[in-house]
């Protein structure tokens, strides 16, 4: 008996060691170089706000807390009281949404440099670091809207610009707005699966919105765009978008931001 309790501690032991050295390979991985890599700032090494980026560790925190319900309002709430450079939000922001893996390291790279102090792209990052996929799914299109226009020698205003709509009679907003040739593009930027149900009664309101802004803007030549990811699987109800659109003076385009962007030019011929 004393010699199977000999064996029985052993066993014990090199079961304990076992344990200690996979939770030990856990955390290496967790806090690994190439994983610090991945969520390290944006923010140049020499850069005035380079000594004011958070930690990784901060970063992970807020992460975590950003996608439970209300999570984004607490974040929001908590970096503010950080009194931290604008440059030091969005990339923060960025982080976050890296390290949720909502966005690739490579493409947030992209937006830091080209989207950088672009109004609204810090609100567009908050708002995609939450609970709801819906919401992430519809704002990261926005951003790639922006981003892929900066990339065609558009001019960015802004992501999610405010406007004072009569029709709505309150605040409302343009997803994205544009510039190119002195032309203003006004994007509603929808983003549906194919066969989802679509809610036409609240397509037509933003239709209005995209002529009520155009009105509202009468020393510009603005073009009011209605843009979604997927034409619906039904053709007629595509059918009933493009004729609602046509009847409020807006463009109706289908397609990623990347393929939206591609047509916005061929509204100037």
């Amino acid at each position: 008996m004393k010699h199977m309790s000999s064996i029985g501690r052993q066993f014990l032991l090199f079961a304990m060691l076992l344990t200690l050295h996979f939770s030990l390979t856990d955390f290496a991985i967790a806090f690994s170089p190439a994983n610090a890599k991945t969520i390290a700032t944006f923010i140049k090494v020499g850069s005035p706000y380079f000594g004011k980026v958070l930690s990784t560790e901060k970063v992970e925190e807020l992460s975590r807390i950003a996608i439970k319900p209300g999570g984004t309002k607490i974040i929001r709430h908590e970096v503010g009281k950080m009194n931290l450079p604008d440059e030091v939000i969005e990339d923060t922001f960025a982080r976050i949404l890296v390290f949720q893996g909502r966005v690739k390291r490579s493409e947030a790279d992209g937006w830091m440099s080209r989207l950088n102090g672009v109004p609204g792209f810090r609100g567009a990052m908050s708002k995609s670091m939450g609970a709801s996929d819906a919401n992430t799914i519809g704002h990261l299109n926005e951003v790639r809207i922006a981003d892929s226009a900066t990339q065609a020698n558009f001019k960015v205003h802004g992501i999610g610009v405010r406007f004072k709509d009569p029709h709505k009679m309150g605040d409302t907003d343009i997803d994205v707005l544009l510039e190119r040739n002195g032309k203003l593009f006004a994007i509603e930027a929808k983003a549906y699966p194919a066969n989802a149900t679509i809610p036409m009664d609240t397509f037509r309101a933003d239709l209005l919105t995209l002529a009520e802004f155009r009105k509202a803007n009468p020393q510009k030549q603005v073009l009011p765009v209605f843009a979604i990811t997927n034409k619906p699987a039904n053709p007629d109800v595509w059918k009933l978008i493009e004729q609602a659109a046509k009847d409020h003076g807006v463009e109706p385009l289908a397609g990623s931001a990347d393929e939206v962007v591609l047509q916005l030019p061929l509204l100037l011929r």
